[in-house]
């Protein structure tokens, strides 16, 4: 385990994490090690896959390096601050002006349209201005989805929702997406159309998308990609 003096990148990229470390409690009182002396640079544009076996602690890293899940030591830096040593009310407005999420289960409000689960990020940060419907409009059209926006979201296909999940996580100029299993509960055909959207925003958007995946295919189109083996991340290319 790293001392808290360590915590500090050689550089300043988006965000990083140093020397992770996080366990479980086995139910019996027992503390077991999922994640150990992780480190992660993650840069503007960058587009990031980590892979490994169910249970290896691939979703775990991702809700520790997305403010979502607190390590039981080291630290986890956005612009060289520390993320887990912010106040609550801190770390909320982070996520809300800087990082988006898109789950494997979409997380959409589905009693309202599609529109309205897409906009509603822009309505909580404040910034729903006639620019940012028109960048709305123009990735759904991009996107495929623009003839469901009136529809309600609980009335869509599973790939539907994760398009919108996806232009909803990006709608407001985030930082970084975080996108946890996108495509692993998806049909193939579905799986391979989202797969190819990520691949092609991500280098379109310039911002930095980090995806956890146990598909091998998914992960190696990927411009840094990293495997959990033993509780490590190890970086595969």
């Amino acid at each position: 385990m790293r001392m808290e003096s360590e915590c500090i990148a050689d550089f300043e990229p988006v965000l990083s994490c140093r020397g992770v470390f996080k366990s479980f409690d086995d139910g019996s009182g027992n503390r077991i090690s999922i994640l150990e002396d992780v480190d992660l640079d993650v840069a503007p544009g960058d587009l990031i896959s980590i892979c490994g076996k169910s249970g290896s602690g691939k979703s775990t890293l991702l809700h520790i390096i997305s403010s979502l899940l607190k390590p039981d030591s080291g630290c986890v830096l956005l612009d060289g601050k520390d993320v887990y040593a912010m106040r609550d009310k801190e770390i909320m407005r982070l996520r809300r002006n800087a990082l988006g999420f898109v789950f494997q289960d979409n997380m959409l409000l589905e009693d309202i349209t599609v529109e309205e689960n897409i906009i509603l990020p822009a309505q909580i940060a404040g910034v729903l201005t006639p620019d940012v419907r028109a960048r709305i409009a123009d990735l759904a059209k991009e996107m495929g989805i623009d003839g469901i926006m009136a529809r309600r979201a609980g009335l869509i296909s599973s790939g539907e929702k994760s398009r919108v999940s996806l232009l909803r996580a990006i709608s407001v100029g985030k930082r970084i997406i975080f996108l946890d299993e996108p495509t692993g509960a998806l049909d193939s055909e579905n799986a391979r159309a989202v797969e190819e959207l990520i691949i092609s925003l991500a280098g379109s958007l310039g911002m930095a998308f980090v995806y956890v995946t146990h598909d091998d295919a998914f992960a190696k189109r990927a411009g840094k990609r990293f495997a959990i083996s033993e509780k490590r991340l190890i970086r595969r290319g």
